[in-house]
């Protein structure tokens, strides 16, 4: 039986549901609709498209298994800067952790990815975890991530604080961290 919150989709075959505790969906394409109409007589009208399923899927990103993770953002990143996708949708999805780094098995925020393009790629070059590996750095995602205002592009209090730390450990002899330091001031 159906348990939890009941969520009518109509999206095809092909189109990936999130997995979320407590919520059962139902069908609501042209040949399964029956069961969702005799579950709620309303159901056409709260039945959920595909941008309805990608808002859904967003803020719930980082609670999915990392392989639905992927295949969730391959959907998610091309209607992403789509007009019914929020501002602050958008900004959930920036905090929450599904981009594998180069360097880190565990998966990291947007807001802690640096963007390979931005000014701040110079300061952070080398170091593991800071930035996206594929299909994150592809272009194709990467374009769309850098206009949705995802990637960190911008020096933080957070990476600010990270980079004096990084670069008063390092030793004043070492010159890779020197040129970081020179272009951080």
């Amino acid at each position: 039986p159906a348990t939890g919150l009941i969520k009518f989709v109509a999206v095809g075959n092909n189109f990936p549901l999130p997995v979320v505790k407590n919520m059962t969906f139902i069908d609501m394409s042209q040949t399964s609709q029956v069961l969702g109409l005799m579950i709620d007589s309303k159901a056409k009208a709260l039945t959920l498209g595909e941008i309805g399923i990608v808002k859904l899927a967003i803020e719930n990103i980082s609670t999915q298994p990392e392989n639905l993770q992927d295949i969730l953002m391959e959907k998610i990143i091309f209607r992403l800067l789509d007009p019914s996708i929020s501002q602050d949708t958008r900004e959930k999805l920036r905090h929450q952790a599904f981009i594998p780094t180069i360097g880190l098995k565990k998966r990291q925020s947007p807001d802690h990815v640096i963007d390979p393009e931005s000014s701040l790629a110079i300061i952070f070059k080398n170091e593991s975890g800071w930035f996206p590996m594929p299909p994150y750095s592809n272009h194709n995602f990467s374009s769309i991530m850098r206009e949705a205002g995802l990637y960190a592009k911008e020096l933080s209090p957070s990476l600010l604080e990270n980079r004096i730390q990084y670069i008063s450990s390092q030793g004043s002899t070492d010159a890779t961290c020197l040129k970081k330091g020179e272009e951080l001031l």
